[in-house]
Order: structure tokens, then sequence, then C-alpha cells
């Protein structure tokens, strides 16, 4: 894998940080950050915040691979109160389109994106990264792992596409 310092630097000053975090707003008006988390001599970062707002703020085509497992819309209860996770399947699909765009315009040209969701949720969004973002579907993957769930099923799925840009 290619690093490239200017890349990095770049990064680095396109967000705008003080003390290793930025403060700002959300709807409800609490405050979130967005953190850079420097791993020592890695040449690697972790970016942590609100995906959308802190791809905004990355260089096009300055990523390697992105792995997103989008909330499902399934109306579970997250940390964030902000945050609705059952919103109408259409609203849905225009929310994740947003940031699957995103990480489309920040992936480079060679770069790899891994997504994470249900089935049904995959393949309504599977014709947008296809036809609309011209992004190459690799793989579909299951991975069926052992659950502490004890039901009929010992096994819970996870379900995967691969694509790349190039």
């Amino acid at each position: 894998m290619e690093h490239n310092i200017t890349s990095q630097q770049q990064l680095r000053n396109s967000i705008d940080i003080i003390g290793g975090e930025e403060m700002r707003r959300n709807k409800l008006g609490e405050e979130i950050k967005t953190e850079l988390i420097d791993l020592g001599n890695s040449d690697h970062k972790v970016l942590l915040g609100d995906c959308l707002d802190v791809m905004k703020k990355i260089p096009s085509e300055s990523v390697d691979l992105i792995f997103t497992d989008p909330p499902y819309n399934q109306h579970i209860k997250y940390i964030r109160k902000d945050f609705i996770d059952r919103k109408k399947p259409a609203d849905y699909l225009v929310w994740l389109k947003d940031r699957l765009r995103e990480s489309h315009r920040i992936l480079k040209k060679n770069g790899s994106m891994y997504l994470m969701n249900y089935p049904e949720l995959n393949a309504r969004v599977l014709p947008f990264l296809e036809d609309e973002l011209n992004m190459k579907l690799r793989r579909w993957i299951v991975w069926h792992y052992p659950t502490t769930f004890k039901a009929k099923l010992d096994k819970k799925p996870s379900f995967y596409l691969i694509f790349s840009k190039g």
C-alpha cells in the first residue's frame, strides 16, 4: 500500500483540530466531536466522528480502502440520541446513497470499498453503486458465524459487498 506524506498532511490540515478534536453541535444542540486519532509511528490514521461530516474534509481520491457497516434501518437504539434508525425506506436509501457517494469521491482510483448490510438493502443499493457511481462489484460474501443467541439457528450471517473503483 502506498503512503503519501503529502496527502496525510493535507488530511491533517483539512480537519480543523484543536487539542486533537473538533467540537460542533448536532441537530439537538448537543456537542459532538470529530477526533483524529494518531497511531504513533504508523502511517495510518483513524478519524472518529459522523462519517459524512468527516468525509467532506478528506481530499478526493486519497483513501485506499473503505469498510462501512452503516445502520440497518431496523429501529436499533444507538448511543447517539439524535440518530433515528427507523426511516422510511426511500429516506433511508437517500441517506445511505449520500454516504456512498462521498465514499466514492474520497476513494482512490484503484481503491476498494466493503459494504456490510442486510441482503435486501444491499440489493437495493447495488444498482446505484454499479450504474451511477460506476463501481465494479468484485464479490458478494456471506459469512456465517456462531452466535450466543440460543434459538433454532446457531449461526448468524453477515453480508458484504466488495467493490473496486477501478
